[in-house]
């Protein structure tokens, strides 16, 4: 993106409201993707959850 405003020079103020708009318009795929991160890292990383869990149980008995 950087280098695609190389030869205009965007105030902060512009590229401020540009991020924002994106930000808006791709707000519920970040939600979306936010919820199904748990599932994501469980898949990708079994080991590492199931420590995670067994830490976090560890944890509400004491």
């Amino acid at each position: 993106m950087a280098s695609h405003y190389k030869g205009s020079k965007m105030s902060a103020e512009h590229a401020a409201r540009f991020i924002h708009r994106r930000l808006l318009k791709n707000e519920t795929e970040i939600v979306v993707g936010l919820s199904r991160l748990p599932q994501f890292l469980g898949r990708a990383f079994p080991e590492l959850s199931f420590r995670l869990l067994n830490n976090l149980e560890s944890d509400e008995s004491k």
